[in-house]
């Protein structure tokens, strides 16, 4: 037998090179299966999920109608209904969203594997849904969410454009100061989907958003969106709120940045033993959030960005202790056993997980009242 690169190979090497191809190829489609199999079962649990999801949304929509808590909207060229619901009968995680409103499609899987999700979604049948208790006393305000949704529905499921046509009708109706004050003390969060933004927003491709959406039962809800949505300008009221919320954003960047460059040269070099490594960590994290709160005080809320960036500064802060941890085992250096680690409270060789080291940036924030001292 002879392979390509000139060997030549004796009869026990080649029995045992085709020993050798066999195994790896039997390897190979193990792991094949073994992927395959974590596939399907994924796939599955997140079937049986999205199923007893959509059981539950649709016996709430049905209590709505019994209970004569469907509200029918018709103006602004949009006409649709949506369901008033109680937090007390939603999921769990619908409640976690902080959300006032949402809305769920059921739509054909057969049609979004053949002919695209866009094209199922707009052939679906969508409920929609505001939670009452969430804007107590206001039916304008919830108007106002309930026009967000139906946008999601009409630009098939663009949260973006959906904002900007709900405050595109605020400001059509004379609104949008109100409006803002009002989501400014009880909703800034919504805030962040503007400034996310970048506060211009670009409209899909003409001819594909009108074909797609020819598949609606009235097309000309359709266009008149799309219209509200392209003739929009930000009023000068949302832009200045905007500019604030870029600064606290800016603040938070520094302040996570400030954390990152002075922990970790602390880190690999380190002599110091593992309850003075802790103290030092801690007290500059401690240092730097209370020079952040002397400068403009604790942000009103906090940029989905923002938390995802404080969970990498998080990460990279861990994985150099983790390597720190285990070179200092590995050597047999006093002081890092997994003894020692428990001795101050460490059951793994994690940093601590709570007050202003917690993964979780609110709960850092919620523990800033304890650094006036």
């Amino acid at each position: 037998m002879t392979l390509s690169c000139g060997l030549h190979l004796g009869h026990g090497q080649r029995l045992e090179l085709r020993q050798e191809l066999k195994m790896t190829q039997a390897q190979k489609l193990g792991q094949k299966l073994e992927q395959s199999l974590r596939v399907m079962q994924t796939q599955r649990l997140g079937l049986r999920l999205y199923i007893e999801r959509e059981s539950l949304l649709k016996r709430l929509y049905l209590r709505a109608i019994k209970n004569d808590d469907i509200c029918h909207y018709e103006k602004n060229g949009m006409s649709f209904d949506y369901a008033i619901v109680c937090i007390k009968d939603l999921p769990e995680e619908l409640v976690q969203w902080h959300s006032a409103a949402f809305s769920h499609c059921l739509y054909d899987p057969f049609e979004a594997m053949f002919c695209g999700t866009q094209y199922a979604l707009a052939r679906g049948e969508w409920f929609l849904f505001v939670i009452e208790d969430m804007i107590p006393g206001s039916r304008k305000w919830q108007e106002y969410w309930a026009v967000h949704e139906r946008g999601e529905q009409v630009t098939l499921g663009r949260h973006d454009l959906a904002t900007k046509l709900e405050f595109a009708v605020s400001d059509l109706e004379g609104q949008v100061k109100q409006y803002i004050a009002w989501l400014e003390t009880d909703y800034p969060d919504k805030f962040w989907d503007v400034y996310n933004y970048k506060q211009y927003l670009v409209l899909p491709d003409d001819d594909e958003f009108i074909r797609v959406l020819q598949t609606f039962a009235s097309s000309n809800e359709a266009v008149a969106v799309k219209q509200l949505i392209a003739e929009f300008d930000w009023p000068l009221p949302l832009l200045k709120t905007l500019s604030k919320y870029r600064q606290y954003a800016d603040r938070l960047h520094k302040y996570m940045e400030e954390i990152l460059m002075l922990v970790m040269p602390l880190i690999p070099e380190t002599m110091s033993s593992l309850p003075k490594l802790l103290a030092d960590i801690k007290g500059i994290v401690r240092k730097s959030l209370r020079s952040y709160l002397e400068y403009g005080g604790l942000p009103p809320c906090i940029s989905p960005s923002m938390v995802a960036e404080w969970h990498e500064t998080r990460r990279t802060i861990d994985q150099e202790f983790l390597t720190l941890i285990a070179i200092k085992e590995k050597a047999g250096i006093p002081g890092y056993t997994l003894e020692d680690r428990m001795a101050v409270g460490l059951n793994s060789a994690e940093l601590p997980n709570e007050g202003i080291l917690s993964r979780d940036l609110l709960t850092v924030f919620n523990t800033a009242g304890s650094l006036s001292s």
